[in-house]
């Protein structure tokens, strides 16, 4: 920033702001513009682009949210996090419509939902899972690179479930696991640390193990298998407890998923993280190019939902630059 640009400052009677502020002005900036809140309601997007326009803004820097301490932040953080950030971007969000088709041949990314409503941007960021893509769920034009679908089949994303049975008694440990060709199969104490009355044990099911299960033909035989299983390992006490209630979530059979997580924690392959045409864009858990290795001192692996947000920053920044 020049030292005579119009520097506006969001949140400038806040803690930071104020520092902000402060530093501001002991490095000789001259024109820091500031407004009361009672003067500028920040979350009307409308009048802020207005004010920004009018006042021929150069640069921004926002300091202003709304913020608590410890208990605060615990007690309120869904509304903390739909006024800091969802509430000015949902007018703008676009839910239930499925993208069927990408063309980007020409200047502009077209997307076409699966009722026919094309959208259109300078440059597309594609998260949609794995599973997905393998699927062949979106139709690309023109078509993807060969190295690029090649890529994208060449990664491990297993099928699977998790399954939660409410008992009557806790008769159970608080984990099992097993060993298999692929994939986990994992029971839990689902209640285990938690303020819970309830007991419930739950199974992640992927790869061998969930296609097994799925060979059954239904979630409730899935769940008559688990509890046949069980009392073999506890003398009959799973059926004895057993209330009748309990919920299955297959991952496999979401359409926006088909699929678990990338199981793979090798770096991904430049031909899966390669843009279409620098237009088409793609970040999810499964493209990130630092495999196990630590970034910034922290290990963010591959599959994980910090390995996502990861990729999403790395892909704004690649469009930045």
């Amino acid at each position: 920033m020049k030292k005579n640009d119009k520097i506006f400052l969001a949140g400038h009677r806040g803690l930071v702001g104020s520092a902000v502020l402060r530093k501001l002005k002991k490095l000789k900036y001259s024109k820091i513009i500031t407004v009361e809140k009672k003067n500028l309601d920040l979350l009307d997007q409308k009048k802020v682009f207005n004010f920004l326009k009018k006042s021929k803004i150069k640069s921004i820097i926002i300091c202003a949210a709304r913020v608590g301490g410890i208990k605060a932040n615990n007690t309120y953080k869904a509304d903390f996090i739909y006024e800091n950030f969802a509430q000015s971007a949902e007018q703008n969000i676009v839910y239930n419509s499925k993208v069927t088709t990408i063309d980007y041949t020409g200047n502009k990314v077209v997307l076409t939902t699966e009722n026919g409503t094309e959208y259109q941007a300078d440059k597309v960021i594609l998260t949609v899972s794995l599973g997905v893509l393998k699927s062949n769920a979106i139709s690309f034009n023109p078509s993807l690179p060969e190295d690029k679908i090649t890529a994208i089949n060449d990664v491990e994303f297993l099928p699977g479930f998790k399954l939660f049975m409410k008992f009557s008694d806790q008769f159970y440990p608080d984990v099992i696991t097993y060993e298999t060709s692929s994939g986990e199969k994992t029971y839990y104490d689902v209640a285990y640390g938690k303020e819970s009355e309830d007991n419930v044990f739950g199974l992640l099911s992927t790869g061998t193990s969930a296609e097994e299960y799925y060979a059954l033909g239904s979630s409730d035989a899935i769940v008559a298998s688990v509890l046949e299983e069980l009392d073999t390992y506890y003398n009959g006490l799973a059926s004895q407890n057993y209330l009748n209630s309990y919920v299955f979530k297959d991952w496999s059979q979401q359409e926006y998923a088909q699929g678990t997580w990338t199981s793979d924690t090798e770096v991904s392959s430049n031909s899966l993280n390669t843009s279409l045409n620098d237009k088409v864009y793609f970040a999810g858990e499964t493209y990130n190019k630092h495999g196990e290795t630590p970034t910034d001192d922290f290990y963010i692996i591959r599959g994980s939902v910090q390995s996502a947000i990861l990729s999403g920053y790395e892909v704004v920044e690649n469009i930045m630059e």
